[in-house]
């Protein structure tokens, strides 16, 4: 049995399904995951996107508003910006390894904002987390990754509109 496996849409894979006791059936479940994998790597892509354009300021407050909505983004949280430099050729490996010490989680957005830095936006619930986090951030590149590693962090706020703000100062604490 051939099925095409959709994406908006638009057909992009071709599935062969053959033996077993029903593999028309089977077929279509792993379709329907296939199809559901491409919907969530899409939303992920969109929302580390969403999450660059507003640190970036690239976005108008209502745009951010009715994006984080449409997105499925919590904005009555607390959230703070960490700022990781590090030098051009372990900008990657940087990634891979925050991307792994935050799989489990889903709340924290990782993106890469140019050549050297990556911005965490993550969640926070109290005021002493902002310093043991950044700590954290750099033992674990400096142990784990053997990356050398600067990391700031900008205030947090409750306001997904006011990220800009507190990107702006870890940028600043990283430059100072």
């Amino acid at each position: 049995t051939y099925l095409k496996v959709y994406d908006d849409d638009m057909p992009v894979y071709y599935l062969a399904a053959a033996g077993g006791q029903s593999p028309e059936i089977t077929g279509r479940i792993a379709v329907s995951e296939l199809q559901n994998l491409l919907s969530f790597s899409h939303e992920r892509m969109d929302r580390n996107h969403f999450i660059q354009n507003v640190l970036l300021d690239n976005l108008l407050a209502p745009d951010i508003h009715s994006e984080a909505k449409k997105l499925k983004i919590r904005e009555d949280v607390n959230r703070i910006v960490y700022l990781t430099e590090t030098s051009e050729k372990d900008t990657d490996l940087a990634l891979q390894t925050l991307k792994a010490m935050y799989a489990s989680t889903g709340n924290e957005f990782l993106t890469i904002v140019d050549a050297t830095h990556i911005a965490v936006v993550s969640e926070i619930t109290g005021p002493d987390d902002a310093a043991k986090t950044a700590h954290t951030l750099s033992d674990m590149l400096n142990a784990e990754a053997m990356i050398q590693v600067r990391v700031a962090y900008g205030l947090p706020t409750n306001l997904l509109d006011h990220l800009a703000q507190s990107y702006k100062e870890a940028q600043l604490a990283i430059d100072v």
